[in-house]
């Protein structure tokens, strides 16, 4: 839990306040596109995951990985927090709010896997969507999760209740292939916020292939980056480039940009922060209170040297706790937000250049 900021490292936050707004500023409208591919990024969690599978995210850990591996319909903007599509590519919703369309994109494929044909991942279809929602929602049934009020909401959904346990084959009627790129999902009620379902960790995608072959083990999404399975809890993993990542940014650059995401599961503060100095991470998240102060003095030249070689950034979370997050300055286009949730496709390594310090700042 993060406690409150003490006085101490509230004075050495404020000193550093300008050189964290100049690092926060940093252009990423690099001219050359091919700069900002390639690397690895070293992040740390500090808890250790035990499924790595959509609706079954109860950790940070589990949440940070997820959200690169698995797409769903509709996402957050990390910036923002503003819901934008990602598998969608239109959708409607009919003016009783009864009925809610949804259009996909053609070129989205799931990561390459010998659970397919010749291990080459396949296009993403309707059915997917479909097959994913229901499983996942049979699988809350299993584990005696309570649904949430936008699945019961799907005409059809009681019939996942009344089946018997064991029974994996239940289908929604209130949800609808009307084509490989087009699915309908119809409403008992109108509910504003079935749209935030539909971008939620339990409308991620997976195919039915996969979850065939590994059960809950499966890791075969369609997200920007690709499962590397450890087969010793609380190892490290790495999550690898989707070659055929479907997304690109607004400045229509492909992503992801970093070749490998490498995450660690260290859980005493005190040697996250040494590993950090030592050069071994990147990216801390949610420093401990307790050991920043201590870490602050014995490196503070490290954030006031022009360009930093440390940043330092703030969040707070929707329970008014300050968040501190501390990486190398060379991390660029990553957003930090309330919700924790990140979009590391965008994020890409670039040296920050000296900040030319005029008369009067």
């Amino acid at each position: 839990m993060t406690v409150a900021v003490t006085v101490k490292t509230q004075l050495i936050l404020s000193t550093l306040a300008c050189l964290l707004i100049f690092a926060s500023c940093t252009s990423n409208n690099n001219p050359n596109r091919g700069e900002k591919y390639g690397g690895t990024l070293r992040i740390n969690a500090t808890d250790v995951p035990d499924l790595i599978f959509p609706g079954q995210v109860l950790k940070s850990s589990e949440q940070l990985i997820i959200s690169q591996v698995y797409a769903g319909l509709f996402k957050y903007n990390p910036r923002n927090l503003e819901l934008e599509p990602q598998l969608a590519k239109e959708w409607q919703i009919s003016d009783d709010g009864l009925r809610f369309r949804v259009e996909l994109v053609n070129n989205a494929y799931f990561h390459n896997d010998a659970c397919f044909p010749k291990g080459i991942g396949r296009k993403i279809v309707a059915s997917d969507i479909k097959y994913s929602i229901e499983q996942i929602c049979h699988l809350h049934i299993l584990s005696q999760h309570e649904l949430s009020k936008q699945i019961r909401n799907i005409k059809g959904a009681e019939a996942i209740m009344e089946e018997t346990i064991s029974n994996a084959k239940v289908s929604f009627e209130g949800i609808k292939i009307i084509n490989d790129s087009i699915v309908e999902f119809l409403l008992i009620e109108s509910d504003e916020l079935f749209i935030f379902f539909l971008a939620s960790t339990n409308s991620l995608i997976f195919p039915y292939e996969a979850f065939d072959e590994y059960g809950f083990k499966s890791t075969v999404g369609s997200g920007a980056y690709q499962f590397t399975y450890s087969p010793i809890k609380g190892q490290a993993i790495s999550l690898v480039a989707h070659s055929r990542y479907f997304r690109t940014n607004k400045q229509n650059e492909q992503l992801p940009f970093i070749d490998t995401i490498r995450v660690s599961f260290i859980t005493s503060p005190p040697k996250e922060l040494v590993l950090f100095e030592q050069n071994q991470l990147d990216l801390i998240l949610n420093v401990n209170e307790e050991n920043l102060a201590a870490f602050l003095d014995k490196n503070i030249d490290k954030f006031q040297s022009n360009p930093p070689h440390f940043v330092m950034k703030q969040t707070t979370d929707y329970n008014s706790q300050v968040r501190i997050n501390i990486m190398r300055s060379n991390i660029q286009g990553l957003f930090l937000n309330a919700l924790g949730y990140f979009d590391l496709s965008t994020v890409y390594l670039k040296e920050p250049t000296p900040h030319e310090i005029k008369m009067g700042e």
